[in-house]
């Protein structure tokens, strides 16, 4: 087997302290998360991490980077590998049925967010980061509407901010309240507000098929959820 560059070394160094600090924040949560537990856990030193990233939080920006870039090419994904509006749909909610799984992140991510980003350079780097997907997430609305055939009834980034903060705020309310607030709120809501702006698309009967259950009359709708 070839030896490893410096740089590739350096890249495997880097991923697997990435993999590891994935796993030691969503065990412990940001705050109770060290640099030295995720370093043990990493099998690497101290130092290895602070070679690789300044501090925590720039550890962990550089987590939500590479979380968010994966996020980004399925939803590039989803809009080549469709031919339908009902297929981008699909894969929508398909993306929100597996995140539904996971909603515990939200909240890490939440956490990070009112401890670190108080400070100006740690919170413009998570705005960015947002913001970057936000675009991308914007970009498969427009495509659903206009496969579509109905116009944008907002700016394509406003509707994609009001899922993102539909989805952050369903994760607080779980975690408040988990057995009342189920995870399938997520999908389901999404799918309630989609449908609300595409009434035309036959969303009801779509998604029905897809294990996630809306009714067309509103009361009904609003009782299933």
């Amino acid at each position: 087997m070839a030896r490893l560059t410096r740089e590739q070394s350096q890249q495997q160094t880097r991923a697997r302290l990435l993999d590891a600090a994935e796993e030691i924040f969503a065990r412990e949560g940001y705050s109770a998360a060290s640099v030295e537990l995720i370093a043990e856990h990493a099998n690497y030193s101290k130092g290895a991490v602070y070679s690789n990233f300044v501090s925590k939080e720039a550890l962990f920006l550089a987590l939500l980077e590479r979380n968010m870039d994966r996020d980004n090419q399925q939803l590039r994904e989803i809009t080549a590998s469709s031919e339908t509006a009902a297929d981008i749909l699909e894969g929508l909610l398909s993306r929100f049925r597996v995140l539904e799984q996971k909603i515990e992140l939200c909240l890490l991510v939440t956490e990070f967010q009112i401890e670190a980003g108080r400070r100006k350079e740690v919170a413009q780097h998570f705005a960015d980061l947002f913001r970057r997907h936000r675009r991308e997430f914007a970009g498969i609305l427009k495509q659903l509407f206009e496969r579509a055939g109905q116009p944008l009834p907002a700016k394509a980034e406003h509707l994609a901010t009001i899922i993102f903060a539909m989805v952050g705020g369903l994760a607080l309310q779980h975690a408040a309240d988990p057995r009342t607030v189920q995870r399938s709120l997520v999908s389901r809501s999404v799918c309630l507000f989609l449908h609300s702006l595409l009434p035309a698309l036959g969303v009801a009967a779509h998604v029905s098929r897809s294990r996630v259950p809306l009714y067309i009359e509103p009361k009904l709708a609003r009782k299933s959820l």
